[in-house]
């Protein structure tokens, strides 16, 4: 497509998401204002009051808008043959299922059986296995590993998002720094489908930000949490099918590595100290880094910046992902020391201050024994 034509169509790609953006502001001010599902404070939560939930709508109407309007932009050249649509169904299930959690707790192996059913779905539909590399007898065995290798990282990054969002601000905010920079490699790649669908989901997200951003009004829920994990793992899978190679199928890994390391790590530290995995916990780096006196929005935006970092590392190593993830890494292992350093700090103070009240209350309570009557 010549320069012409792309400035053309620009006018039509604003529409469209401003389109995107307002389904994703209203809906989520519903949500707040009226439909107000409440998310009650526990013992593991990060929040104090009670506090509207389920604002994750928002975000997976808009999305799903995002794919029915997208012909409107670029006529049958933004949906090809039809590989939008192939989200559009295992996407309602997964979100649906959520919500139906937020509002009444679900048996997680339900929810666990609707997202590998919708990830199948989307396997199937989207026809990623469908190309050369899975003709014939090895093309066979190629897809027996590749199958189950992409079905454990739709799941995985669905239910990873859902435990990274923790506090205020952190899975919608990393969810719009990823697609944004996605969005930026797919265009390079020449890709408008992937470029646009990120686009989509990063005006979604911005909508919903608009309530969620530190202090919070209103939580995402796990309607919105599993689903942005699942329209990510699902694009990167697309990205690596129409773009086949290393670069491509290290690029969503890459661009979520913070949420991976922190989700790994303290999944490995838990095994090691021989914890029950399944039982909820406060332990993930980004929750220790808030409970150390730090506010959620200095929290959340740590991550926005580690989010940026793999971001900028990327678009600078496109043909070298290897150069990237050494420069990723490095990152993490920074960020790894700070919340150590940072907690340790805050104990320290706790400590000091626990054996001053001590001090205090030996004093009061030698003065009033010596006082006269």
């Amino acid at each position: 497509m010549n320069p012409e034509m792309q400035w053309a169509l620009v006018p039509k790609l604003v529409l469209c998401l401003g389109g995107v953006l307002f389904v994703s502001l209203t809906v989520t001010w519903v949500i707040l204002y009226y439909v107000r599902l409440l998310d009650q404070p526990n013992e593991r939560s990060s929040h104090l009051l009670a506090t509207p939930k389920c604002g994750g709508v928002g975000i997976v109407s808009s999305f799903l808008m995002g794919i029915i309007i997208a012909p409107a932009w670029h006529g049958s050249g933004i949906t090809g043959n039809g590989l939008p649509y192939s989200l559009v169904v295992p996407l309602f299930f997964v979100a649906l299922v959520s919500l139906g959690d937020d509002i009444r707790e679900l048996s997680p192996y339900l929810r666990l059986g609707v997202q590998v059913i919708a990830g199948l779905s989307f396997l199937g539909m989207s026809g990623i296995f469908s190309g050369s590399y899975f003709e014939g007898v090895w093309g066979g065995l190629v897809m027996l590993f590749a199958v189950p290798v992409s079905l454990v990282w739709i799941v995985g990054m669905a239910n990873l998002y859902n435990f990274m969002d923790g506090i205020d601000g952190l899975a919608a905010g990393q969810g719009l720094v990823v697609a944004m920079f996605f969005s930026l490699i797919q265009y390079m790649h020449g890709d408008a489908v992937l470029a646009y669908l990120a686009l989509v989901l990063a005006t979604g997200c911005v909508g919903f930000l608009a309530f969620n951003f530190p202090p919070a009004k209103v939580f995402m829920g796990d309607v919105g949490s599993v689903s942005i994990g699942f329209i990510l793992a699902a694009l990167g899978l697309l990205g690596a099918a129409r773009h086949p190679g290393w670069n491509s199928l290290m690029l969503m890994p890459l661009l979520t590595a913070n949420f991976i390391f922190d989700g790994g790590f303290t999944l490995l530290a838990r095994i090691r100290r021989g914890e029950n995995i399944l039982e909820p916990h406060r332990l993930h780096l980004y929750q220790r880094f808030s409970q150390s006196g730090l506010s959620q929005r200095t929290v959340s935006m740590t991550n926005y910046g580690l989010a940026i970092i793999q971001g900028i590392l990327v678009l600078m190593n496109l043909d070298s992902p290897g150069r990237a993830l050494g420069g990723i890494v490095v990152a993490l292992i920074c960020y790894y020391i700070l919340v150590e350093k940072v907690e340790k700090r805050w104990q320290r103070q706790n400590n000091r201050q626990t054996e001053m009240v001590g001090r205090g209350d030996n004093v009061i309570d030698y003065r009033r024994k010596s006082s006269p009557k």
